[in-house]
Formats: C-alpha cells, sequence, structure tokens
C-alpha cells in the first residue's frame, strides 16, 4: 500500500509528513523524495506538493494507491509564498519574466498559487474516485485520525495529531533562508 500527498506547497506538507514519519511504525515516509522513475517501495508515504504533475501516472502505477489533495487557505498559502526564505522565490520567480514589471510580492505569490491550485484540481479531479481525499491543514486532526485507521497506520496516532499543534515550516520561521 502507498500513500502519495501533493498540495500547492506551503499548506503543511512537511509538518504532515513529519506527523507520520515521528509515529508510524510500519510505513516508511518519504518528503520530497527524488524519484525521478517514480519507484516508491511497498507500505510507504510519500508528501510532495510536486506530486501533483505525476499523480495519474502514479495510480496507473501503483492500482493500490491511495492519495491526498492536502490544502490551505488560499490567502494564507500566497501570503506565505510572498515571505518565504526572506522574499528570495518573489525574486527567483520573476528572473523568468525579465520583460514584465514585478507585481507586489502577494500578487506575484497569488498568480503562482492559482496555477498550482489548478493543477491539483486537475490531477485530484483526475484521480479514481474511491482513492482519493482531500484534507484541509486548518481542520486536519479528524480526517487525519480517519487516514491513519484506514491505510491500517500503526504507532503513536495521539502523538502524530499532536505534531500539528505547533506550525512546522512556517515562512518566519524560515527568515533570512536564501
Amino acid at each position: 500500500m502507498r500513500l502519495f500527498v501533493f498540495g500547492t506547497g506551503r499548506c503543511g506538507t512537511t509538518c504532515f509528513a513529519k506527523a507520520f514519519a515521528d509515529n508510524v511504525t510500519n510505513f516508511t515516509v518519504g518528503q520530497e523524495t527524488d524519484a525521478r522513475d517514480l519507484e516508491y517501495p511497498g507500505n510507504n508515504i510519500e508528501v510532495n506538493p510536486q506530486l501533483r504533475l505525476v499523480a495519474c501516472g502514479l495510480a496507473d502505477k501503483y492500482p493500490d494507491a491511495q492519495f491526498v489533495w492536502l490544502r490551505r487557505d488560499f490567502d494564507a498559502v500566497a501570503a506565505s509564498f510572498a515571505r518565504l526564505d526572506a522574499g528570495s522565490w518573489m525574486c527567483r520567480f520573476w528572473e523568468f519574466f525579465p520583460s514584465v514589471e514585478p507585481l507586489d510580492p502577494v500578487e506575484a505569490a497569488r498568480i503562482a498559487i492559482d496555477e498550482h491550485t489548478a493543477m491539483c484540481h486537475r490531477s485530484y479531479c483526475q484521480l479514481p474516485p474511491g482513492r482519493r481525499r482531500e484534507m484541509w491543514i486548518e481542520t486536519i486532526k479528524p480526517p487525519f485520525a480517519k487516514l491513519w485507521h484506514d491505510i491500517g497506520a500503526e504507532g503513536d496516532l495521539a502523538a502524530a495529531l499532536a505534531t500539528f499543534d505547533t506550525p512546522i515550516n512556517t515562512s518566519d520561521q524560515r527568515e533570512g533562508r536564501a
């Protein structure tokens, strides 16, 4: 059994991965694993926002796989991207558009997140209905507990749920990194 978790980025994937990695005993957990060949071991949970680009291929390759589209409030994601790594992300974004006047960082992030969300939605809708679920980080605990039970996870569920009480990898925590 494999579980693939994708999203827009800045949506809680690091916290989601940590909740499983630190507390599940019968799965391996990868976060943004470099698997260009899309080879993932059995009993593995892979958390990577970029899986939105290959979710349908993974569904075909792994007929037992389950998928989670992890979501977060749109405005919170855009604000987080605008502040990410002291704004260096937005500077790199505009390098691709040298002839365009840069927008306000939050507005530029909103444009990028709109595109990421559209990709997630397209992938999510193409996945088999019985193998996909949408979860929001703001209300994660009940659906996470249900997911834990549905996939037969073993370990410390209470500790896994407690992971979500403290934000991880926030833009503010990453302040100053480039």
